[in-house]
């Protein structure tokens, strides 16, 4: 009996051990959730605060511009920038996973800021079509702007002399890779824009941040770009 008792209190003790090194563990995990989501807050606001201090400055460059050339290519670059940040306050409230993107709302959002920033009448359609598909941040953020540069592209080159089209965004599985296209039924691409320019420079980039091979291909029947995700 006294061995029993003696056992028993040896198992209560060292469950009571126990049970109070898994709630400091806890304690100490949730101290480090909220010092890691207090640092989150804190990088998002600065990366917010710097985008738009950003955007200002081109602004009033712009505004003091008078070559047309200058000031198309200034509202390009705004437009690139508020895309990084429409991005970026995307991934920032979506972080149910820390780690991963639902790309089917994150893409159906682009597009329809796309079409509402971009178009301004019926004659063109952005059609986007996702498949349950999760990323990680830094790939999903890139594919994003992959497709801001290319559908931002086929809007503006794409469709002359008021031209009605459809753009096409597809993120799916093809011969087991993720595969990323956008492609349009536009005039095609202008040579200048194929290779050299800052467009072209920004999708490479882009592209080898998401680990992807890109493709393009343009005739005056359209253009089709491809991302094949590694």
């Amino acid at each position: 009996m006294l061995v029993n008792v003696v056992s028993m209190s040896v198992i209560v003790l060292l469950a009571e051990i126990f049970r109070r090194a898994v709630a400091d563990a806890a304690a100490e995990r949730e101290s480090r959730i909220e010092e890691r989501d207090l640092l989150l807050r804190e990088l998002d606001h600065r990366v917010k605060n710097n985008l738009a201090g950003m955007v200002g400055l081109i602004q009033l460059q712009r505004r003091r511009a008078t070559d047309p050339s200058a000031i198309r290519e200034l509202d390009t670059a705004v437009n690139r920038i508020e895309s990084l940040a429409a991005a970026h306050d995307f991934l920032r409230r979506d972080r149910g996973d820390i780690d991963a993107v639902d790309m089917q709302p994150y893409l159906g959002k682009l597009c329809d800021a796309l079409s509402k920033a971009l178009l301004v009448s019926d004659r063109v359609k952005i059609l986007c079509e996702v498949e349950p598909i999760a990323l990680q941040q830094d790939r999903a953020a890139s594919v994003g702007l992959i497709v801001n540069e290319m559908v931002t592209n086929a809007i503006k080159h794409a469709y002359p002399d008021n031209r009605a089209g459809q753009i096409s965004v597809w993120l799916g599985v093809a011969e087991g890779h993720i595969t990323l296209r956008v492609s349009d039924d536009g005039c095609g691409m202008p040579e200048k824009l194929r290779s050299g320019s800052l467009g072209h420079r920004l999708i490479d980039n882009f592209a080898r941040r998401a680990s992807g091979d890109p493709s393009i291909t343009s005739s005056s029947a359209g253009t089709v770009f491809q991302l094949v995700l590694r």
